[in-house]
């Protein structure tokens, strides 16, 4: 059979269009970061706002600890296992998560920091050569309890402030508290880690603006529910980055998740073509990333005869075509369902 050259482009589009819900924040467990940041000491504050700093490095690297650790109070330092957010030495045990469990939450973290130069890891010793300025790390481990965190928090990061990043700091993420489910585990570890990197909270807010609750529910039910990892992270649907146009009362700014984070680390290079050009791509299976809003990728694959495509993602509504070698679409191709 003779072989056919066919485009996959695949398009970034978040339509929202759902109605907005605060209904069901108050069975889920919170980000503790402003309890903890109002409650700590003015000398603490002081050295946290001094080590902060806002300038875009060319790669940034995050370290997912799932081995334990024995915490003490002082500044922030995750090559000393010192905390601002602890007032005595404290034993955070491991969670109890299957390796599969750990290795899921990794690609899930990795996947919402894709479009950016950061680097996931779980290597201690990889992390520990790796210069300070430029990685921070999130402790993952049981019940806020071992920190002496309330009931009901989910996790805990000391926080700068919008725009300012704490090198070499580390947040707090407790598996326990989502009943070790990765889809959670890895959110709450996405959200902390994000707050060291200067992200502040996705608020609530009605048509005018006014402000409602500080953390954002997300929109609507089913697959293509969003929920802004900043925000309440309710639905179970989509989870990504999220941008508005109010002004937060609390920042004093509209906060837009992903340039806050541009402003720290540089963008990936475009890895697919916006046009349909280029060498056919091989392999069974094929990774793109989406690096930022309005790119459009295009994958070039020779058919040897008929099959199927499947298209996924975690954290984008994708909007797929199926293109012939004039760039139309090929009205031989059947539909199936998928996300």
């Amino acid at each position: 059979m003779k072989k056919q050259i066919i485009a996959v482009s695949v398009f970034f589009t978040l339509a929202f269009t759902y109605e907005l819900s605060a209904q069901g924040l108050n069975d889920r467990p919170i980000c503790g970061t402003d309890q903890v940041m109002s409650a700590m000491p003015n000398e603490l504050k002081r050295e946290i706002a001094t080590s902060a700093t806002a300038f875009q490095a060319s790669e940034l690297m995050l370290y997912l600890n799932f081995n334990g650790a024995t915490v003490r109070p002082g500044f922030g330092n995750a090559d000393t296992l010192t905390s601002s957010l602890v007032n005595g030495q404290r034993f955070c045990p491991p969670p109890s998560l299957t390796q599969a469990q750990k290795d899921e939450i990794v690609r899930l973290v990795a996947d919402d920091f894709s479009p950016f130069n950061v680097r996931v890891t779980t290597d201690a010793a990889e992390f520990a050569a790796y210069p300070r300025l430029f990685k921070e790390m999130c402790l993952v481990t049981t019940n806020p309890s071992v920190i002496g965190q309330p009931s009901g928090v989910g996790g805990v990061s000391p926080f700068a402030g919008l725009g300012n990043r704490l090198p070499g700091d580390f947040a707090f993420a407790f598996s326990a508290a989502y009943g070790n489910d990765p889809t959670e585990v890895a959110l709450v570890v996405s959200h902390e880690s994000a707050h060291l990197l200067g992200l502040g909270h996705q608020h609530l807010f009605d048509a005018s603006c006014n402000f409602i609750t500080e953390y954002h529910p997300g929109f609507g039910t089913g697959p293509t529910a969003f929920d802004p990892i900043m925000g309440g992270g309710v639905h179970g649907g989509i989870g990504n980055w999220f941008a508005q146009s109010c002004f937060s009362p609390i920042y004093g700014l509209p906060v837009d998740d992903y340039q806050l984070i541009n402003d720290q680390v540089t963008v990936r290079p475009d890895d697919f073509p916006d046009v349909p050009t280029g060498d056919a791509v091989t392999g069974n299976e094929i990774n793109g990333v989406l690096e930022r809003a309005g790119d459009v990728d295009y994958f070039k694959i020779n058919f040897k005869g008929p099959g199927p495509i499947r298209v996924t993602s975690d954290n984008i509504d994708l909007k797929v075509s199926i293109l012939n070698l004039g760039g139309e679409t090929d009205g031989r191709v059947q539909r199936s369902g998928g996300h």
